[in-house]
Order: C-alpha cells, then structure tokens, then sequence
C-alpha cells in the first residue's frame, strides 16, 4: 500500500468513527472517567485535535 493510500484509508475511518458533532471520543485506559467530567472532556479534546491534525494532510 503506498503512504497516500494508507493516508487515504486512515483518513476514511476517523471521518467514520467521529462522533456527530465532529468530536471523536476517547477513553482512559488507566480510569474509568465519567462523562462530562473535566478529565473526560480533556480526553475528547485531546483526540479530537489529534484527528483534526490527521485529516488537514
């Protein structure tokens, strides 16, 4: 596969798994954080921005 494809593929399945308002939640795999907490909200941030760098390629 060449990088534009795997590019292309991994940018196919963030735009899938994103939540409906653009978010893509993530979860601690260390705690169970409840949602709408400030951990949990950082966690969402975090991966949100981390897809919103992925897809600007």
């Amino acid at each position: 596969m060449t990088s534009a494809a795997a590019l292309m593929k991994a940018q196919t399945w963030l735009a899938a798994h994103q939540d409906k308002d653009g978010s893509v939640t993530a979860k601690s795999i260390n705690k169970d954080r409840k949602p709408g907490t400030g951990a949990y909200l950082f966690m969402t941030d975090e991966a949100t921005g981390m897809a919103a760098l992925a897809m600007r390629r």
